[in-house]
């Protein structure tokens, strides 16, 4: 037999020689327990049929509820399949769908903007046309004036002419006229100066020549710079 304390082999006796453990305690010990197990075996035998038993009905029961969740586990598992796939496919449903309503709204946005062109066409050719004939109005316009312009032009060259012809003729009818009224004016000069004068000037005291103002120049006399 083994010592409980040290764990070595020895002979049956009271004392361990090794460690000094008293044995005699743990042979009666030992010695009631077989005795208890002797006079209450069928006690014992019952217990454990009942246990046996017990834990037989115990395995069974957790093994028909094991069976029931895993069957409900299976039911749930095939739903949530089956409702998950419902699921995509209304997505892709709603997702075909939106793609189809953003393919619309793109065309429809296409489609304005077009007639918003068109539109912005059709009025630019308006204002091209208004334009054009602004624009041939401004033309005839020219044409008038040009026209107009020609014939001031023409009027102006025989005014021109005309001016040019009274010019002449006045210039003509001024000389002779100057030239009469030199032949036909009085003038005054001195017996020793050189200046012809007016009667009332106060150089003409001493001496007093009348003579004609046209034969005053001729004879060399030029005007008093008191009197004229």
């Amino acid at each position: 037999m083994k010592c409980p304390k040290c764990r070595r082999e020895i002979e049956d006796r009271d004392v361990c020689p090794n460690c000094n453990y008293r044995l005699e305690t743990e042979t009666q010990t030992s010695s009631n327990f077989k005795n208890f197990v002797k006079e209450n075996s069928l006690a014992i035998e019952v217990i454990l049929s009942i246990f046996v038993v017990i834990m037989l009905i115990t395995s069974i029961t957790i093994s028909n509820q094991k069976n029931t969740i895993q069957k409900q586990y299976n039911e749930l598992q095939t739903k949530l399949d089956t409702t998950s796939k419902n699921l995509q496919k209304q997505i892709d449903e709603k997702n075909t769908k939106l793609l189809d309503n953003e393919k619309k709204i793109s065309e429809l946005q296409q489609e304005e903007k077009q007639n918003e062109i068109n539109n912005s066409i059709k009025s630019l050719e308006t204002e091209k046309q208004k334009l054009e004939g602004e624009k041939n109005a401004l033309e005839e316009e020219k044409q008038k004036l040009n026209t107009q312009i020609e014939e001031l032009k023409k009027t102006s060259s025989t005014i021109s002419q005309n001016k040019s012809t009274a010019a002449k003729t006045s210039t003509s009818s001024t000389a002779k006229t100057s030239a009469q009224n030199t032949n036909s004016t009085i003038v005054y000069v001195t017996n020793t100066g050189k200046k012809y004068h007016k009667s009332n000037c106060s150089y003409l005291k001493k001496s007093k020549i009348e003579m004609s103002l046209s034969n005053a120049q001729s004879s060399g006399y030029t005007p008093c710079s008191k009197c004229y």
